[in-house]
Order: structure tokens, then sequence, then C-alpha cells
């Protein structure tokens, strides 16, 4: 009778294992899956995160403005270069975050920047480079075509360091001038303060001959 006994007890201790064994491998394709990296996000749904701060959006609405911490949480998954170290009398955040731009892929430097002491954040950087549609690669006219169909004519205005601006309701989207040699083309958001005023452009036509 003992002998019976054992025997049961060891065959149920064997399919509790077979089941237990069953149960984690049917486990491990789905947290596998949670494990993945987050779906690439588009360009201007990257920079659309942060344009609320500028065009005047978060205030209407009641919301405080964007902090820090808030910047981190909008660029989480993305690679980590800097954390808040100190550039140009401002303290900087930089990642690098895969975007779809085109028919292809870019990366995107996003460096978001804070005046030393404050929470809320001042201006953010995007610097596209590495792009794989040929069409946007060789023509930087093409993207700044795509953000004409998105935000409407610019203003050409006459700064050392922008060459175009869409103005916003408190601060504006604006085309830095590329330096000499620099193959990255750089967009930013910056505040009312740091952002020159001129007459818009008419339908874009200007940006065809932009250098």
């Amino acid at each position: 009778m003992i002998k019976r006994v054992t025997l049961a007890g060891r065959r149920l201790a064997w399919w509790l294992l077979a089941v237990g064994l069953t149960g984690i491998m049917a486990g491990l394709p789905a947290g596998c899956r949670t494990l993945q990296s987050p779906p690439t996000p588009e360009f201007f749904d990257l920079i659309e995160r942060f344009l609320p701060q500028f065009d005047g959006s978060r205030e209407r609405a009641g919301q405080p403005p964007l902090t820090r911490q808030d910047a981190e949480r909008l660029l989480a998954g993305a690679h980590t270069e800097r954390r808040w170290q100190g550039q140009g009398g401002q303290e900087v955040f930089t990642v690098v975050q895969p975007v779809r731009l085109g028919k292809g892929i870019a990366q995107c430097r996003v460096t978001i920047m804070a005046l030393p002491g404050q929470a809320t954040i001042h201006g953010v950087l995007f610097q596209l480079s590495g792009l794989t549609d040929p069409a946007l690669a060789d023509d930087e006219n093409r993207i700044i075509d795509a953000f004409v169909q998105r935000y409407g004519d610019p203003a050409d205005v006459d700064a050392p360091d922008i060459d175009l601006v869409w103005p916003l309701p408190q601060g504006g989207l604006v085309l830095l001038a590329a330096e000499a040699d620099d193959p990255t083309t750089t967009f930013a958001l910056r505040p009312l303060s740091e952002v020159p005023a001129d007459e818009a452009l008419g339908h874009g036509g200007e940006l065809r001959d932009h250098d």
C-alpha cells in the first residue's frame, strides 16, 4: 500500500512539473514581446510632443509648462547621450531617437535645454542625420517642403543663425542655418524672446531657392 501511494505521489509530482514547464514556455514569447523596443515615432510626432509648450495650447488648457521631468518622460526609450550637463549657459538633456521621415528612417538627436536652477524647459533642438530616403537625403528643400505642408508658410528672417521661422503664439519653430561641412539639418523650438520676426513668405515659393 505504501509503495502504491509513493508511486502515485511521484507521478503527481512529475505531472505538476510538466504542467509548470509548459506554462513557463508558453509565457516566454509574451514576455519577450514586452521587452521589445517601442515603435519608431514619426518625426513630426516627435516635434509635436513639445509643440504645445510654444504654441500656447498648454496655457490655454490650464496646464503648467513642460518640466525637465516631463521631457525625460516624453523621450523615454531613446538612447541618452547627456543628462542635464552644462553647455553655453544652459543645462541640456540629449538623446538619439530613430524616427520615420518620408519613405525611410533618420536619426534625430534631440536636445532639451533648461536654464540653470529652473525646472521648466527653455527650448528644444531636433538634429536630423542619416536619412535613408534618397529624395530627402539629397535635397534639404524637400524636408522644408514637408514642413510647409504641415505648418504653412514660414517667415524668412534676417538672423545669423536662423534661415526660416514658423511663428507660434509663444515662440517659434525655426530652421537653423547650417554650418560649413555640416551634413545635418537642425530645427528648434525656441521661446518668443529668441525668435526674430519678419513677413511670411508667399505659398512657400521662395523655399525652392533656399540654400
